[in-house]
Formats: structure tokens, sequence, C-alpha cells
């Protein structure tokens, strides 16, 4: 088939949907004349040895082999026991000539009922994130919970997209409402905002539904933790998304302990050393994007000290992240705290790569500026 002509990480990880970590069973078959079948099968970690296993085997059989795979995850983790759950199996040839989009509709001409590749456009529609496309994302999760499909993946999928859906008719109701927007010939400008914004909170509605359904189920899951936070803002339910934002701060906390403590295990094979540090920036990265969000939703309810307090801890894990040190700048600028506000824009304009004339680094400028004014003046 030759070489491929779209990234093969970009279909595992797309077919993947986000699970953290796993296996991979790869089983290759050449049909042989009036002979047995030749089989050759292996497994792989995943994703610690997607490049240095599974795709140099995967790409030396297109188009000599037939090629299975099966993807799963480890319920537990080194040092416990190790039970293992498929939550996937696909049999089907992957031609890396197409599109990851266009292979998943290729099993599904095989299989139309092949669930996995049904969520697997679900979520590539999801993840490019055009109306359109939102549209395409929400009819697959749809059809698929109305055909008895509860993997959470699934779920997840369909309240993610009824967040972004319920953003959408709320941009343009709030345009409408503004006159930034016509209304479509005939239609009354106020009431079609209004009819808009109550589509927009009876999607914001059912993601909230959909995220405590899968959060309710068990331990808690941190991208439906994410995405309730999210909704629950856009909803104007403010109280209850801070209590979220807390409750992923406390669990991401957790798991970057428990990440850490893997890490100082002894014999560590390298694959293993791999996964636990890339399981280790995401949970820091989630934990960062959390202080953010909630010392934002803080600073839109006027409550400075408190939104203080999250960039204070986003500092102290992040001491090099320039973006750090120019929101809190801009906190401490907003409550009164010039002098330590000039120290958070110096050391933001030290750490950050932008260039002079960047919109950030020129607004790092003018609050400086406003900010030695306010202390010459008192």
């Amino acid at each position: 088939m030759g070489a491929p002509i779209v990234s093969t990480k970009d279909f595992y990880t797309a077919l993947w949907s986000g699970a953290p970590d796993g296996f991979t069973e790869l089983t290759l078959i050449r049909p042989k004349p009036n002979a047995e079948d030749e089989v050759q099968s292996w497994f792989s970690k995943w994703p610690g040895e997607l490049d240095e296993k599974f795709l140099p085997r995967l790409t030396g059989a297109v188009g000599q082999w037939n090629v299975y795979h099966g993807l799963g995850i480890r319920s537990r983790m080194r040092g416990r026991d190790e039970d293992v759950l498929a939550v996937t199996s696909i049999a089907v040839d992957i031609d890396f000539k197409k599109t990851p989009q266009e292979q998943a509709v290729k099993a599904l001409e095989v299989e139309p009922e092949n669930r996995a590749m049904r969520r697997m456009i679900g979520w590539i529609r999801l993840r490019k994130n055009g109306n359109e496309d939102l549209i395409v994302a929400e009819r697959f999760f749809r059809d698929l919970i109305e055909d008895g499909d509860d993997n959470e993946n699934t779920a997840l999928g369909l309240a993610i997209t009824c967040e972004r859906l319920g953003k959408a008719y709320d941009d343009v109701a709030r345009a409408l409402a503004s006159g930034e927007r016509e209304p479509s010939d005939g239609e009354d400008r106020e009431r079609s905002a209004q009819e808009l914004t109550a589509k927009s909170r009876r999607y914001w509605q059912e993601a909230i539904r959909l995220d405590e359904g899968i959060l309710a189920t068990g331990e808690g899951n941190t991208n439906a933790m994410n995405a309730l936070q999210r909704v629950l803002a856009l909803n104007g339910e403010y109280e209850r998304s801070l209590e979220w934002s807390q409750r992923l701060l406390d669990r991401t906390e957790a798991e970057l302990a428990s990440w850490r403590r893997m890490l100082q295990e002894k014999n560590l094979q390298e694959s293993e050393e791999k996964l636990f540090r890339k399981n280790e920036r995401t949970a820091l990265e989630l934990q960062r994007d959390t202080h953010i969000f909630a010392a934002t939703l803080l600073f839109r309810l006027e409550r400075y000290e408190e939104a203080l307090t999250h960039f204070d801890r986003l500092v102290a894990d992040a001491p090099d992240l320039p973006q750090a040190y120019s929101l809190r700048g801009q906190m401490r600028a907003r409550v009164g705290h010039y002098e330590e506000a000039i120290q958070d824009i110096d050391r933001y304009l030290a750490l950050s790569d932008a260039p002079f004339e960047h919109p950030d680094v020129q607004r790092a400028f003018e609050l400086r500026a406003e900010a030695q004014k306010h202390l010459a003046a008192r």
C-alpha cells in the first residue's frame, strides 16, 4: 500500500479516545493457498511502546498481511494484580492512505454496527469543532446511546458536544440581542434571541446530566469533572462549578502523588517510566488549567483574594511558566497590590520568549506603567 500519508499515530490516538494507559494486541495473518495461514501476534504497552514496537511492525505488515488489532486498558498498575480489560476489538484491514475518519467509514461499510468505529467518527468530528461537525458528532453519539452503548466515552462525547452546541447557540443569541447579527428574514430579533438562548440552556442542562451520570458510576473521571466545571459555569451555576473545580484539583493532586510514587519504584522498564511521566505531565497540565479556570471565574465574581490564591498555587507549581506571572500580575494590579504586580510583570517579561511587538508583551508594559503611576500617586 506504500507509505502512509496520514499519521499512523493520529489514527490510534483518535481510536483510543483518551484512555490513560493500557495495551494493544497486533495480530498479522498471511493467507497461504492450500496451507494453514501464517499468524504472528504481539502485545505492546499503550502508549509507551507505540513508537518502539507497535508501529514498526504494523507499517512493515501493511500490504503483505491481513492486519487485525485490539485495544484495552489495565485496570491495575505495576505492583498490583494486573487485570486486563479489552474495551474494543476491531478486525478490519487498515489502509493508511485514508484519513482516520475515512478508515472508520471503511470499517462501517464492512460492519455497519461497529460501535468503536462509530464512536471514533463522533470524536473526530467533535475535535474538528465546526458547527457542522458538532451536529454530525451529536447524531453519532445519540445513535450509539439509543442502540444501548454504555461506554462512558460515548456519554462524555455527547456531553461535550452538547456543551459546545449550547455555546454556539448562546453566541448567536447574544449577537442578535446586541445588534451585531441580523435575524433571518421575517424573524423577530428579540424572539429569535430568546428561542436560541432557551435552546442553549437545554443543551447545557443535558450536558450537566450526562457528566453527572458518568461521575455517579464510580471513581472520578477527570475528563468528566473538567467538562462539568465548564458547563456549570456556562449555565450560570458558578458555585457548583467552583465546587467541581476543587474536586478536580483534589483528584489531580492524588493522581500526581500516585504517578510520582510509581516513578520511585525500582527496576522500572523504560516504557513504564515514559508512561508514568506522560501521565504525570497530563495531570500537572490539567491541574494548572483548573487553577486558571477557577481564578478566572472568581475574578468575574469579583472575589479577587480567592482568585489570587489559585494564581499563587499556579506560580508555586509552575515557577517557569510566563503565563502564571502575567495572570497574577493582572490580578494583583486589580486589587491594588501594585509593587507585587510590577514584580510579576517583570518576571513575565524575563521568562516570555514573545517578541516585543506581541500584544501580550505590549499589554504587560502598559500594565506596568499604570502600576507605577498608582505608586507615584501615593
